[in-house]
């Protein structure tokens, strides 16, 4: 997923700028520099996403009066709190 590319390449760049510290190389400046602009790349690539998450979360919200889940009324009725609050936090009678 995108969260998890993200997180890798937040990983990567700690590494990186740990071992040139380490290593205590001549283009450690250039190093950090580039490194600095990875993490601001990064930083506003999160921002981005979150606040793509928020818009699909919202138009989740207005669609859930169009549902139809016949297999499962149980679900149907409370598909409004399921995309409000999540799958996680309901409370099933029958586990």
């Amino acid at each position: 997923s995108s969260t998890d590319k993200l997180l890798a390449s937040y990983m990567s760049a700690c590494t990186e700028l740990a071992g040139s510290s380490l290593l205590g190389s001549g283009d450690g400046p250039e190093k950090l520099e580039h490194l600095e602009r990875r993490s601001q790349h990064l930083q506003d690539m999160n921002v981005k996403m979150k606040a793509e998450v928020r818009r699909q979360h919202a138009v989740m919200q207005r669609m859930v009066n169009f549902m139809r889940i016949d297999e499962a009324p149980l679900v149907e009725q409370a598909l409004e709190s399921i995309v409000r609050s999540g799958w996680d936090s309901m409370r099933w009678k029958s586990g």
